[in-house]
């Protein structure tokens, strides 16, 4: 007579090989530092963050008027915004004019 099928034991990955990350916590004192910060990045290079802000702003015109005529396709104008930006990113960065 055979024996019964048995279920296979359940897999177990390994131990996660990757370096312990810290991630420290985020409080609201820290929000001076991070406007200062910012505007830092906006003075340093003020025509990049002209160029990101015209960007955002035309971006968000758009899906304004997308989702006023249209509202079935707000999400596809939305995501496709999204999308775009890691293309324009690279070719904007110091060094690439």
């Amino acid at each position: 007579m055979s024996q019964p099928l048995r279920d296979p034991p359940p897999y177990i990955p390994p131990p996660c090989e990757a370096p312990q990350k810290n991630i420290p916590a985020l409080h609201a004192r820290h929000l001076g530092q991070w406007l200062r910060a910012g505007w830092g990045d906006m003075y340093a290079c003020p025509g990049i963050a002209a160029f990101y802000g015209g960007a955002f702003w035309v971006m968000a015109l758009i899906l304004g008027a997308v989702f006023r005529e249209s509202p079935e396709y707000a999400m596809t104008v939305a995501s496709g915004c999204i999308l775009v930006g890691p293309f324009w990113g690279p070719s904007l960065g110091p060094g690439t004019g």
